[in-house]
């Protein structure tokens, strides 16, 4: 049901070898991409806003336990929430009051998958109060699996992937945990066919869980390869399961051996109402003569100025806070500079927290 994947700039730098495939995968099959410019890691599936519908999207709050000793890692959600309403204009914004990570939301139809994860980040509010606020949220029923704490970030994205059609494919958990294995079975065939992946191997990969978190989007499937036997036999069940999608594989041990993949990575959505354009046009010409009149590098201003146009490939943080440097270091910084630079956004918000009224702000 997506048309479009985005994901962290982080990513080319830091998974090389997986990036220049995947990349050449999705151009060949000419599917929509971009980078986020606004990330803190490249894990963006968990915390990135939730879609459920062409038209409006779930934002919440992005806090998880495992990385509060490295917080610098945290996106800050709330900040996205703002950046979107410039962003994606047409999307309507809801935003859920709960610590969830978008890899513990798996959409099937009209029920979300979660595991009970989500209890326990969330104790300030009863049982009952979290499932009426994920209700609210989400607009559909919520299912819950156990969470096993051996796995400590609690994703239901590292147990099943939704087939369509009321299927859903569950990992191969029985190769390392019988016990849960049976109860997610049980929850899940209340409602959904479920088709567990296998792998009839005397000795297998300790890693082989990754297939289960492969990248959708259209008739398009990426399954992560580890250069093992399992690769093979992950993919064969994978299109077996959805024999009119191309399966296709990408070498992915740089990102499994940090406890993701591709679904991790990724952040796929419908694109047809929330394409990221302009609503309102802005005179780039008169800016660049501004520029120019002051003696300010208009290439300095290239990126920002390219966002205005596109809405894509989002400034950075570090890129944002750069140019306001440069501009504040100019002595040359007049009060029409002001004035063209709360014009060219609209008097929207140029750091995305608070709204430009002073010289310090622009």
């Amino acid at each position: 049901q997506t048309n479009k994947v985005y994901f962290s700039s982080w990513l080319p730098q830091t998974c090389p070898k997986l990036w220049t495939e995947l990349q050449k995968v999705l151009r060949d099959n000419k599917v929509d991409t971009a980078l986020l410019n606004c990330t803190n890691d490249i894990w963006c599936r968990d915390f990135m806003p939730i879609q459920i519908a062409p038209d409006k999207m779930v934002f919440y709050d992005y806090n998880p336990d495992y990385l509060q000793r490295k917080k610098k890692y945290i996106t800050n959600t709330k900040m996205l929430a703002s950046m979107f309403v410039r962003v994606m204009p047409k999307v309507v914004i809801k935003f859920l009051k709960l610590i969830i990570d978008g890899g513990n939301v798996v959409k099937c139809g009209d029920t979300i998958v979660m595991t009970e994860k989500v209890f326990y980040e969330n104790k300030e509010y009863s049982r009952e109060d979290i499932v009426e606020m994920l209700h609210y949220a989400f607009e559909c029923d919520i299912m819950f699996l156990p969470w096993d704490r051996s796995e400590p970030y609690g994703h239901s994205d590292g147990i099943i992937h939704y087939l369509g059609d009321n299927k859903v494919l569950l990992t191969n958990y029985n190769d390392f945990d019988s016990d849960y294995y049976q109860q997610f079975k049980i929850i899940l065939e209340q409602k959904f066919e479920v088709i567990p992946l296998q792998y009839h191997l005397k000795e297998k990969h300790i890693d082989n869980w990754c297939y289960i978190n492969y990248l959708h989007i259209g008739n398009l499937i990426i399954v992560p390869q580890l250069g093992i036997p399992e690769d093979k036999m992950a993919i064969e069940q994978i299109q077996k399961a959805l024999p009119d999608a191309k399966v296709v594989g990408v070498p992915a041990i740089e990102a499994v051996k940090d406890g993701g993949a591709l679904n991790c990575l990724s952040w796929n959505i419908d694109a047809s109402e929330a394409q990221m354009v302009p609503e309102n046009s802005y005179d780039k010409e008169y800016y660049l003569d501004l520029l120019n009149k002051i003696d300010l590098e208009t290439i300095a201003f290239k990126p920002y100025f390219d966002w205005l146009e596109n809405r894509v490939n989002l400034p950075s943080t570090n890129y944002m806070n750069q140019l306001l440097r440069y501009i504040d270091n100019s002595r040359k910084v007049t009060e029409e500079t002001i004035d063209a630079c709360k014009h060219a956004l609209n008097e929207a918000e140029l750091t995305l927290q608070q709204s430009i009224e002073t010289r310090d702000d622009i």
